[in-house]
């Protein structure tokens, strides 16, 4: 009876370290595609979105979720690399009330021969109008 009991323990603690590698693993990544959803304060999710047309018609997203009704603003700029650094060309806000999705585009043509990003601003503000939270997230780069 003893060698049994002995042989589950093992059993139990070999199971155990095994399996927490496997679940811990599974969680470690929190930033895919343009998306964040780390846990922040007031914020949800942020999400930063870029598409380019065959036109050179460059579209930028920004959408947060919230889970209260502070007034947010969100801004969405469009940049360029150049010369070894990004640099914003368009710029565009758009300020919202209430909780909940929240998404705000606007558009640029860009030229061709270079690298855009979305640069997603995301300001979270109290009852008296003082910023209480400040978030960005990047979206994936485009050359066009």
């Amino acid at each position: 009876m003893r060698k049994f009991v002995s042989a589950v323990l093992v059993l139990a603690v070999l199971f155990s370290m095994i399996c927490t590698p496997i679940s811990a693993q599974t969680q470690e990544s929190t930033y895919e595609d343009g998306q964040i959803t780390p846990r922040y304060t007031y914020i949800s999710s942020i999400n930063a979105g870029l598409t380019i047309s065959t036109l050179g018609l460059a579209t930028c997203s920004g959408s947060i979720i919230l889970g209260n009704s502070h007034p947010s603003t969100i801004t969405v700029n469009l940049q360029q690399y150049v010369q070894g650094s990004w640099v914003t060309i368009e710029s565009s806000s758009k300020s919202f009330t209430g909780n909940g999705t929240k998404k705000y585009v606007d558009q640029w043509y860009v030229y061709s021969g270079h690298s855009y990003r979305n640069l997603v601003e995301v300001e979270i503000f109290d009852s008296n109008g003082n910023s209480i939270e400040y978030e960005t997230v990047i979206s994936p780069t485009k050359l066009y």
